[in-house]
């Protein structure tokens, strides 16, 4: 990084990045797990299976396998509605790890630099 742009980022943000993508990574594993005993196998062979794709396509393959093996639609749901909030919150998720981030107001405000360059 250079050594003259300013890093905004303080340790209360670096700790609460931390604690979006940890709290990713318990609900990727939950996913295996799901898919691993849906499947009959172990969640390390689906994460090995599905360790390129993103969050949301190993969501979508989870939902595709829980119909294709007839999983009860209310389970379905249940499932859906509990990782709801994270598809919800995946753009943060990716801004976290793939945008650099600047000061904005209110002081001690952050935002990824994207949002401020117009079109």
């Amino acid at each position: 990084m250079n050594k003259g742009t300013p890093n905004y980022l303080t340790e209360e943000h670096l700790m609460l990045f931390g604690m979006v993508i940890q709290w990713f990574a318990r609900h990727e594993v939950l996913m295996h797990e799901i898919m691993g005993t849906v499947s009959g196998s172990d969640a390390t062979s689906i994460k090995l299976l599905t360790r390129g794709l993103s969050f949301t396509v190993k969501r979508d393959a989870l939902f595709n396998l829980l119909r294709h093996r007839a999983v009860p639609l209310d389970r379905i749901d249940q499932v859906r509605k509990y990782l709801e909030i994270l598809h919800t919150f995946t753009p943060l998720c990716n801004d976290i790890a793939h945008s650099a981030w600047i000061e904005t107001k209110p002081n001690n405000s952050i935002q990824p630099v994207w949002l401020s360059m117009g079109p």
